[in-house]
């Protein structure tokens, strides 16, 4: 066990326990963290779904530990967290997109039919060129209903004109180049020029 020694700036209790806030843990990790990891915590921090901190506290935070520890790394990366997201999956293949040259593709896009009716949240997605990209994490195959949910979603896209990539882990870990040529095979078909 190694003991650090840092102040906080905001504690809470959790269980009975001083915790420090998510914002402070971000900051702290910047030491030990690279760049693209302290980008998907960012964004975890500020997903969909119960946010845990808004962009003004991750900008003032960064800018409050300007003499800390991966203070460069956490201006770095400041700059490319996006809110919305879902899960850290989402967070890194968007990320392994942009860093293989492709355009940035939007956060969790609602996705609306002609009539105007939802029909999807696509995990991310180009709405100029109609390309959606979803991340079949592991409850996509174990969640009761949820395979056949997936199904007629991404039948209401492709009956809407969009073209469907799904991404699962394994493409992540051992498949990247296939997986973003796919991606940009998708875009160039669709009209999309480098």
């Amino acid at each position: 066990m190694i003991g650090h020694q840092f102040s906080i700036n905001h504690v809470h209790l959790r269980e009975g326990l001083p915790v420090s806030s998510a914002v402070d843990a971000w900051i702290d990790c910047a030491g030990r963290c690279t760049v693209e990891e302290l980008i998907v915590i960012g964004d975890g921090l500020l997903r969909r779904q119960d946010p845990l901190a808004t962009g003004q506290d991750l900008v003032e935070a960064v800018r409050a530990s300007k003499n800390r520890p991966g203070s460069i790394k956490l201006t770095r990366a400041l700059s490319r967290i996006r809110s919305g997201t879902d899960s850290p999956k989402e967070s890194e293949l968007r990320l392994l997109i942009v860093n293989s040259g492709l355009p940035e593709p939007e956060v969790n896009l609602v996705i609306r039919d002609e009539a105007g009716q939802q029909i999807a949240i696509s995990d991310l997605a180009y709405s100029e060129w109609k390309v959606a990209i979803e991340y079949q994490g592991a409850h996509h195959f174990t969640v009761a209903g949820q395979g056949r949910r997936d199904i007629d979603r991404l039948a209401d896209l492709e009956d809407a004109h969009w073209r469907v990539i799904q991404v699962h882990s394994g493409h992540l870990d051992q498949q990247r180049a296939s997986m973003v040529r796919r991606i940009r095979n998708a875009l160039l078909e669709a009209g999309w020029r480098p």
